[in-house]
């Protein structure tokens, strides 16, 4: 398996690939070229209305639906390995370290159980939409994503 550095505005695992994925929106360690791909897939992913942008709506859609789908044994919450495992899914068997991972995971667990609720999942995922919008119009566009990719430290030092 390849590791790749995650982006914490999503994508992800949103962590994006999940309910809790700095990937989010993507790993990123590539090109500009590469890298504005990447958004654009993001993008398209989550945009339900095909305007190249990311209402609130289309993103908190996502997301809840992300949720379900790594939320396996349907407990309401995300394990520790529920999450890594759906991060892992959604980047195409990409993983992050483990110290990366385990950082987005404490971020994301606000209550320190050791599980992430839908609660703190939406919480953490609004942290990211947030950080991402940077004109602050509600909506994320493909550029906006493109500049959280490139500047994943900034992105999750923020969170």
């Amino acid at each position: 398996m390849k590791h790749a550095k995650p982006l914490a505005i999503a994508a992800g695992a949103v962590l994006a690939g999940a309910a809790l994925s700095p990937s989010a929106f993507a790993w990123s360690n590539s090109s500009n070229s590469t890298t504005q791909q990447n958004a654009q897939q993001q993008i398209k992913k989550m945009d339900t209305n095909n305007n190249d942008q990311v209402s609130r709506t289309e993103f908190d859609q996502y997301w809840t639906q992300q949720f379900q789908s790594a939320d396996t044994n349907h407990d309401g919450k995300l394990s520790q390995q529920e999450a890594q495992t759906a991060a892992q899914n959604m980047n195409g068997g990409r993983v992050a370290s483990q110290t990366s991972f385990d950082h987005m995971f404490r971020k994301a667990d606000s209550n320190n159980d050791g599980s992430i609720s839908r609660d703190e999942d939406l919480a953490f995922h609004n942290k990211m939409f947030r950080q991402a919008d940077s004109n602050n119009d509600g909506k994320l566009s493909v550029a906006e994503v493109g500049h959280a990719l490139q500047n994943p430290n900034q992105s999750l030092a923020s969170l």
